[in-house]
Parts: structure tokens; sequence; C-alpha cells
């Protein structure tokens, strides 16, 4: 005789945005933190998979920290051709600003010429 083979119950997984936004998470029924579990280690092991990918890209820019000038607002912003205030009003936005305290920035140089040249690109 056969038994019957009792197949999973589909559970439904909420988006990830809705469940970082979502204060009250150990609210979700258990099957769905566990379906929600295995959805992001499979997305993390892609992201990983990709990234290993990526890595050995021949296109791929290495930055040498060793080499890197880190900058001034006031030199930053001679390289950039903009005012001061530019980077003190995106410098959550921009990736070569480190905040090093609250009126204290520091700009990459190597940073700078990489995003310049990603600009001109587009």
């Amino acid at each position: 005789m056969s038994a019957a083979v009792k197949s999973p119950a589909v559970v439904e997984v909420p988006p990830l945005d809705a469940i970082v936004n979502a204060p009250d998470l150990a609210q979700l029924p258990f099957e769905t933190l566990t379906a929600l579990r295995v959805k992001c280690a499979a997305t993390l092991a892609a992201i990983e998979s990709a990234q290993l990918v990526a890595v050995n890209r021949p296109d791929r820019k290495i930055i040498d920290i060793a080499d890197d000038q880190m900058l001034t607002v006031a030199e930053a912003c001679g390289l950039l051709r903009c005012q001061p205030r530019f980077i003190w009003r995106n410098k959550k936005k921009l990736p070569f600003v480190r905040v090093l305290g609250p009126r204290s920035l520091r700009c990459s140089r190597q940073g700078i010429e990489s995003w310049l040249s990603a600009r001109k690109a587009r």
C-alpha cells in the first residue's frame, strides 16, 4: 500500500519592504516567519554568488585605500566644481563623503573621481 504524501501548505510571505518597516514582526505566524527565513537565505545566497562573480570581473576598478587622499570640503569643491553647501546637503547620498563629526566631513579623492566618471558615462 502506498501512503499519501502530504504536500506542504503554501505560506504567504510579505514583501521585504513591508517586513523591514513593520514594528511587530514577532506577531507574524511561525510558518510565515519560517518561510520568510528560507526566502531570505535564498536571496542572500544569490547575492553572495553575484558578488563572487563581480569580484573577478575585468572591468572592476579596485581602489587602493593606501593611495587615497581624504580631502576637506573646500578641496572637494574644487574637484567637483560645486559649492560647499552641495556636499553638506547631500552628505548622506554622496558615496565618497565620510562624516567625522557633527561639523566635520572628509571626501575621498578616488571616490570623487570614480563618482564623476560614473556620472559622465550616463
